[in-house]
């Protein structure tokens, strides 16, 4: 079966009553799935969380952050799509400002965007990676 059937089988029913709950208390619930997601973006939206963390890009996983934000902006929010091993860990300077620059891009018309790695920052990154992720999110103007 494919993983989104699956998905839409054995998790979303209880990730629904999981944010159903959570909500009802007047807080924020989000799904935080590392991986090949992009085919149930819109299934995890659909089981009314209100956010949603990692969004992998390729190679880690599958999720195009411009297609992620065509589909959920004005929905729930979006956490994530820094790669955090082939850009944080490995990447230079120019590696970094590109793939960061690509996905405030995308971001840039989307309330509840909010910049992280994808998932883990890997101890070994460079402290200079990361500080500069945060750098260009700030000076990013679009």
């Amino acid at each position: 079966a494919a993983a989104s059937d699956v998905y839409k089988r054995q998790i979303q029913p209880y990730e629904a009553r999981i944010a159903e709950a959570v909500k009802a208390e007047e807080a924020a619930v989000y799904t935080h799935t590392c991986g090949a997601i992009g085919d149930r973006l819109d299934l995890i939206c659909g089981a009314g969380v209100t956010g949603i963390e990692c969004l992998d890009p390729p190679p880690l996983g599958d999720v195009d952050i411009n297609e992620a934000v065509e589909l959920l902006k004005g929905k729930i929010f979006i956490k994530g799509n820094v790669d955090p091993v082939n850009t944080l860990l490995r990447g230079d300077k120019v590696k970094i400002e590109e793939d960061i620059g690509g996905i405030l891009t995308a971001a840039e018309n989307m309330e509840g965007f909010i910049l992280s790695s994808a998932c883990s920052v890997a101890p070994p990154t460079p402290p200079d990676n990361l500080k500069r992720m945060v750098e260009l999110c700030r000076e990013f103007r679009p």
